[in-house]
């Protein structure tokens, strides 16, 4: 398995910009949608490419207050 790391700073609107490589990992775009999902104690970033990526992802979702 290949570990990758890289940063980026939260903006002051509260907003991030994905890092080239990661972009790339993904085979993500500008106008494309990604999932922020969390597993324990990480967030999971994925690429949504289809309605069907959405299906069921809001169902057992627990919120969370900001």
């Amino acid at each position: 398995m290949v570990i990758v790391v890289l940063t980026s700073k939260i903006s002051s609107k509260d907003q991030i910009t994905l890092p080239k490589g990661i972009k790339k990992l993904l085979n993500v775009q500008e106008g494309n949608v990604v999932i922020f999902e969390k597993q324990n104690d990480k967030i999971v970033i994925k690429s949504a490419r289809t309605l069907r990526d959405f299906k069921g992802l809001l169902k057992n979702i627990t919120s969370v207050r900001l």
